[in-house]
């Protein structure tokens, strides 16, 4: 519920032409949860592209920093790398056929059809 509100708070701030605050809501949605992406989605509605992309740059690499102030560095570091290969190991999982766990359309279809490097490469 809480990432749907944060994806339509972001259309909101794109349609009242509030980039950094639209920026800011997306991507506190990436870095709770990687399903925020889609709300980059919503960079062909926005109006001034540059300033979007220099505000979400620079406050990726403030939610990037901010835990470092409690933590380490290297901890943070450590974090994001294992997350980054816990979504891989999970992605491999999902692209075994016999796999039941991957209910997506991509799933779906990948199963139907039995053709999973060809399909993946497609979606």
């Amino acid at each position: 519920m809480a990432l749907t509100g944060l994806l339509l708070l972001s259309a909101v701030y794109i349609y009242e032409r509030k980039e950094v605050k639209s920026v800011t809501a997306i991507l506190i949605g990436i870095f709770v949860k990687i399903y925020g992406i889609v709300g980059l989605t919503q960079f062909f509605f926005i109006k001034n592209k540059t300033k979007f992309i220099l505000s979400g740059i620079g406050i990726a690499i403030l939610f990037f920093v901010l835990p470092m102030a409690y933590s380490s560095p290297q901890f943070v570091i450590q974090c994001y790398s294992d997350w980054f290969q816990s979504i891989v190991e999970k992605n491999n999982e999902n692209q075994v056929l016999g796999n039941m766990q991957d209910i997506s359309l991509m799933g779906f279809v990948r199963r139907v059809l039995g053709m999973h490097p060809f399909l993946t490469l497609c979606f």
